[in-house]
C-alpha cells in the first residue's frame, strides 16, 4: 500500500470513529416498580391535587398484584376510593368502596363512607342498607346515626329521621348540629315547641346566626314578637352582613310602627343583596306609610325589575296608584298582578276598586262580579259590588234626566 493509501485509510477510519462518537447511546432498559414498592408508594403517596393521579396509579398496581396478600391489597382498594372520592370521580370511588365492603364487610368505616357517598349523590335510599349494615356492627357511633337520619330525612321518612337523630344525641349530646336537623323535622311537622327547644340548646352549645334565623321564624309564627326580635339582633351579631335577618327584623320594626326603623333594616338588607325583591317591597310599603309616595314607586318599580313575576308587588304599587289618583296606572297595575294568579280574587277586588274610583263603574261592576264567583259569601266584595252598582244606577238616572232635558230644550 502507497503512503497516499495509507493516510487515506487512516483518515476514513478516524471519520468513522468521530460519527460513531456523534450517535446516541440507547437508553437503559426501565425497570418496573415492584409491587410492594407501589404499595408503600400508595399508602404514604400524596393526596394533593398535583400527585393525586399518581397516587392512584400506585394503588392500581398494588390492588391488581398477585404477588400482595389479600390484606395489603384491600388497604389499596379502599386509599383509591378515597383518592377518587377527593378527585370527585363519585362512580368509581364507590365501585371501590362497594368492593371493599363486599371483601371486608364488618368494616363499619367503609360501609359508611360508602353509604355518605351514596347519600351525596342523591340515591339516599340506596344508602339506607349500608348505615343499616354499620349501625349493627357499631352501635355505638354517633355518625351512623346522624348520617342514617339525614337519609331517612331525604326519602320523606320523617319520623325516622326524628328517631335515628334522637339516638345520636343520646350518644353525643354535646353536638350542635344534630339538634339544629332534628328541630328543623319538628318544625316542618308542626312541632313548634319541640323545634324551639332543640334550636335553644343548639344555640347554647354553638350560636350561629341560622339557629337563632330558625327559632325567631317560630316565635313570629306563634305571635311572640318579643322573643323573635332579640333572636333576629343575636343573628346579626353572629352574621352582621346576614340580610335575612336584616329584612325580618325590619318587618317588625314595620308592624310595630317604627318605620325608620324598618326602612333602616331594609337599607343595609338592599345594599348587601342588590336583587332581594322583598326588601324593596317591604320598604317600599314603610315608605308609603311614612307618606314619601315616589320613594315608595321606585322602590316597588326596584322589586319589579328584580322579579317581574312577583305579583303582590304590582299590587302594592296599584293601590298606591290608585291612592295618589293615578287610576290608569293602577288599573294596568292590577291587571298585570291578575293575569299572574288568575286564580286570586284580590287583584279583581282591587282593580274593581280602581274602575270605581275613576268612575268606570261597569267595568267596577263586572271585576266584583267575577271576584265573588272566586270568593263566593265574601262580604266586603258584596259590599263592594253594591256600592258600585248604586253609583252606576245614579249615573244612569243623572244620564237619563240629561237626555230628557235635551229633548225639552
Amino acid at each position: 500500500m502507497t503512503w497516499a493509501a495509507r493516510a487515506i485509510a487512516i483518515l476514513a477510519v478516524a471519520i468513522l470513529a468521530a460519527c460513531a462518537a456523534k450517535v446516541p447511546k440507547p437508553p437503559p432498559p426501565v425497570v418496573g416498580i415492584t409491587d410492594s414498592a407501589a404499595l408503600k408508594m400508595c399508602l404514604q403517596g400524596s393526596r394533593d391535587d398535583t400527585t393525586r393521579d399518581a397516587t392512584i396509579t400506585d394503588c392500581s398496581i398494588a390492588i391488581d398484584s398477585q404477588s400482595l396478600a389479600s390484606s395489603d391489597r384491600l388497604d389499596a382498594l379502599k386509599v383509591r376510593a378515597s383518592l377518587y372520592a377527593l378527585d370527585g370521580d363519585d362512580q368509581n370511588a364507590i365501585a371501590d368502596y362497594t368492593s371493599a365492603a363486599k371483601q371486608d364487610p364488618r368494616d363499619a368505616n367503609t360501609l359508611i363512607t360508602l353509604a355518605n357517598l351514596l347519600r351525596q349523590i342523591g340515591k339516599c335510599a340506596s344508602s339506607i342498607p349500608y348505615y343499616d349494615r354499620a349501625a349493627r356492627l357499631d352501635p355505638r357511633s354517633e355518625e351512623v346515626f346522624r348520617a342514617r337520619g339525614d337519609a331517612y330525612l331525604c326519602v320523606g321518612n320523617d319520623e325516622s329521621a326524628v328517631a335515628d337523630y334522637t339516638r345520636a344525641i343520646a350518644l353525643e349530646p354535646r353536638n350542635a348540629y344534630i339538634y339544629v336537623k332534628r328541630g328543623d323535622v319538628y318544625a316542618e311537622t308542626g312541632q313548634a315547641d319541640e323545634a324551639i327547644a332543640d334550636f335553644t340548646t343548639a344555640i347554647g352549645l354553638r350560636p350561629r346566626a341560622e339557629t337563632y334565623l330558625a327559632r325567631a321564624r317560630l316565635y313570629l309564627a306563634q305571635g311572640q314578637t318579643e322573643l323573635a326580635l332579640p333572636d333576629y339582633d343575636s343573628a346579626l351579631k353572629e352574621e352582621p352582613r346576614n340580610s335575612e335577618a336584616l329584612y325580618q327584623r325590619g318587618r317588625i320594626h314595620f308592624d310595630q310602627q317604627d318605620y325608620p326603623a324598618a326602612i333602616a333594616d331594609f337599607d343595609r338588607a338592599t345594599q348587601i343583596n342588590r336583587r332581594f325583591a322583598a326588601a324593596f317591597d317591604a320598604r317600599g310599603d314603610a315608605y308609603m306609610r311614612e307618606g314619601q309616595n315616589d320613594q315608595a314607586i321606585q322602590d316597588y318599580s326596584k322589586a319589579i325589575a328584580v322579579d317581574p313575576r312577583m305579583a303582590v308587588v304590582y299590587e302594592h304599587r296599584a293601590r298606591l296608584y290608585d291612592h295618589i289618583g293615578q287610576y290608569d296606572q293602577a288599573i294596568q297595575d292590577y291587571s298585570h298582578a291578575f293575569s299572574l294568579t288568575p286564580g286570586q280574587a284580590g287583584a279583581l277586588v282591587g282593580r274593581g276598586k280602581a274602575y270605581m274610583s275613576n268612575g268606570q263603574y261597569a267595568a267596577a261592576i263586572k271585576d266584583f262580579q267575577a271576584a265573588l264567583q272566586m270568593a263566593p259569601g265574601n262580604a266586603d266584595i258584596a259590599g263592594d259590588l253594591r256600592e258600585a252598582s248604586s253609583l252606576k244606577s245614579k249615573e244612569d238616572a243623572v244620564r237619563e234626566i240629561s237626555v230628557e232635558s235635551d229633548i225639552r230644550n
